[in-house]
Order: structure tokens, then sequence, then C-alpha cells
């Protein structure tokens, strides 16, 4: 089977149906180890959500991110979103500070999983100032990232 077949295979995998089990995650995971697979994005991305979503593992899900030789912007949002959703806001924050470094940018979606975090830890402070650089940004247009705003 050629290379991207499995790649999409896995990712299709993924994404349809029923969540996996957490042993059908981590066979998935195994599998595209084993084709070489996890190298390309749409794989290591849908398995980062996975973990993130799936078996709520977010330590698996940043050891497949720091595995990333370079992580796009969506890759970036997936651990965010995995932090945020494990309750563990302070992390997200410094992988947030880490994403502006290296990429000098983000995107609205950061924005929504960011104050979606905020929200959960009703931390007013940090949506305050993800809000001010939403702004500074131009991003506050996006109708994904009003709501959350208003959340």
């Amino acid at each position: 089977m050629p290379h991207g077949t499995r790649a999409s295979s896995i990712v299709r995998a993924l994404r349809d149906g029923a969540r996996p089990a957490a042993d059908a995650v981590a066979a998935l995971h195994c599998a595209s180890l084993k084709s070489g697979a996890v190298l390309d994005p749409p794989v290591r991305t849908s398995l980062l959500t996975a973990y993130a979503r799936r078996r709520g593992d977010a330590c698996a899900a940043l050891a497949l991110f720091e595995e990333a030789a370079r992580p796009d912007v969506i890759l970036w949002n997936a651990a965010l979103d995995a932090l945020t959703r494990s309750c563990r806001l302070g992390d997200a924050v410094v992988l947030f500070r880490r994403m502006v470094c290296v990429l000098g940018a983000f995107d609205s979606a950061t924005m929504v999983i960011m104050l979606s975090g905020a929200s959960r830890a009703r931390d007013m402070e940090l949506g305050t100032a993800l809000h001010a650089a939403a702004v500074k940004r131009r991003l506050d247009t996006d109708l994904n990232l009003q709501n959350a705003l208003v959340d």
C-alpha cells in the first residue's frame, strides 16, 4: 500500500465514527510510526488530537508535538487545545508564548482555544489580555472568536 494511502487511512480512522478506545489510538500510533506515516502533518495532528480528546492524555499529545521538526500553526493549535482541555492553562500559556516566539504569529483558532481555556479557568485577566492581542492583530472580526469572547 502506498505511503499516502496508509496516511489517509490512519487519519480517516481517527476522525470517523465513535471515539476509538485508548488501545485503538495507541495501535494507530504504532502503525503510523512503523509505516513512517507519522511524519505526515495531517497524521501527526490527527494522532495528537486523538490522544488529547479521546484519551484525555495531554502528556502523550505533547510528546507527539515535541517530536515534530517544524510544527505548523495547526499542530500548535492542537497542542494548545490538548492542554486547555486537560485544565492545564498555565502550560497552555507557556506554549502559546513559545508559539508566538517561534512562528511570530497566531490565528483566530488559536485565540478561540486560548479564550476557551481562560473561560474554563475563570481567568478574566488572561481573557482580557488575549482579547487585546486579537484586536491588535485584527482577528476580532472572526465570528467564532467573537462568540468565544462572549463566553
